[in-house]
């Protein structure tokens, strides 16, 4: 029984020792991991390298402004949906010139002249098609009926209520 009582320990004082031995292992692999990261510090802040990135893109910028301007300009401007004015008469009144910069010139600007100064007219889309073409489409008004006045004169008035043209007596 002596031998079966030291058997049992020594049994106990192995698994014992195999615990620890893994338990170390696991601490020298662990170690082992942390000892290959390597910690380098952040940069230190250089006004040059962020002066150098802001002219960068400063001159991206620019240069896209420079050549927008420079290579994209109206040089044919095509109109339609017009039948009671010439497209000659249309673009006249839209102030806008061969020459002008396509990306820049104002829509809306010219939409409310033609509108403005063509009383037929009733609404004005613009599009644009690079490298330098403009279009113009025009929706007209209808008459919708002819009001008399006491002194005779004929008023040319849309259905929406729009005063259009006012004719001389006799016409």
């Amino acid at each position: 029984r002596a031998k079966q009582g030291s058997a049992k320990t020594a049994d106990r004082a192995d698994t014992k020792r195999q615990t620890q031995r893994r338990k170390s292992s696991q601490i020298k692999q662990k170690r082992s991991i942390a000892e290959d990261v390597v910690y380098l510090p952040p940069k230190p802040f250089s006004r040059k390298r962020l002066l150098l990135r802001l002219a960068t893109v400063v001159a991206v910028v620019f240069a896209l402004v420079f050549s927008v301007s420079i290579f994209f300009k109206v040089e044919t401007v095509v109109v339609s949906g017009n039948e009671k004015y010439s497209a000659e008469a249309i673009l006249e009144a839209s102030g806008i010139q061969v020459g002008d910069k396509l990306l820049t010139f104002s829509r809306a600007k010219a939409g409310g002249k033609i509108i403005g100064k063509l009383p037929f007219v009733e609404n004005v889309r613009f599009g644009i098609k690079l490298p330098g073409t403009v279009y113009i489409e025009i929706t007209e008004v209808e008459v919708g009926y002819a009001a008399s006045d006491t002194n005779g004169t004929w008023w040319l008035v849309s259905a929406g209520g729009k005063v259009l043209q006012q004719l001389a007596p006799g016409e």
